[in-house]
């Protein structure tokens, strides 16, 4: 990210506490993509306040970016599950969680992958945690009753071969 100030007349132009400062912030991906410019970002100037300033709206910019990452974490780890690509899928689940510990979504989705995978007990514990976040959430709730019903009939079933 790039902090720019507007340029002014040489050194007799800094900005003065009390005085209104404008900067322009410009959020780019690594290959210099521009993926967001805020060119209004206005503050007054008190006495050490330009770091702490520009450090708010540099945590503003980076956690817009954070959501945007997290969206498209999820819709990969949706679009992977459906592929059938599995152990993609658990790492945007895994990488969501490490930004968003509580993300319904990702535990969700989690939990279906490690079902897949006979993982059940890792699966329940996963969407328990997910319908603890959102009680109400009827997705989860379908999701984790329907799991708990294969894990039966799976430890059934390996109970008639042994």
């Amino acid at each position: 990210m790039k902090k720019v100030l507007q340029p002014g007349g040489g050194r007799d132009s800094m900005p003065q506490p009390g005085q209104i400062v404008k900067i322009n912030l410009k959020t780019r991906l690594l290959d210099g993509t521009l993926v967001e410019e805020l060119s209004e970002f206005w503050f007054t100037l008190g006495h050490r306040e330009v770091i702490p300033a520009l450090d708010w709206a540099v945590s503003e910019e980076e956690n817009k970016l954070i959501e945007m990452k997290v969206k498209c974490l999820n819709n990969m780890a949706a679009s992977m599950l459906k592929l059938e690509h599995y152990a993609e899928a658990l790492t945007c689940c895994s990488a969501v969680l490490m930004y968003q510990p509580k993300n319904v979504k990702a535990l969700f989705h989690m939990g279906k992958v490690l079902a897949l995978q006979d993982k059940y007990s890792e699966a329940i514990q996963t969407l328990r945690k997910a319908l603890e976040l959102e009680p109400r959430n009827k997705t989860v709730h379908d999701e984790l009753s329907t799991m708990m019903k294969k894990h039966r009939e799976h430890e059934a079933a390996k109970q008639i071969f042994v």
